[in-house]
């Protein structure tokens, strides 16, 4: 699908978690991934009420560091909004 992305000259490509997936190991190994597939920049999209993953802000702080192509974050809710300002990696 990335490749696609690069075809269509897409400036970045938008991954939502999975649907129901819990973040850990496995979920970091997904994003890593997806960021291998492609030179694209990655948006996070956090829409829980679709996904139902809920991403605390420090998972997302984390993942922006351990998948460093992860470079804006798209949020559905601006519920915690101010506490993902407060991590800063992405």
């Amino acid at each position: 699908m990335t490749a696609s992305a690069l075809d269509l000259r897409a400036g970045a490509v938008m991954v939502a978690p999975p649907d129901g997936w819990i973040y850990g190991p496995e979920f970091i190994r997904h994003y890593r991934r997806v960021a291998d597939s492609t030179s694209l920049p990655i948006i996070l999209q956090d829409y829980e009420e679709v996904t139902r993953v809920h991403l605390q802000p420090e998972n997302i702080a984390e993942l922006c560091t351990l998948v460093p192509q992860i470079t804006a974050i798209k949020l559905e809710a601006f519920l915690h909004l101010k506490e993902y300002w407060l991590y800063g990696n992405c």
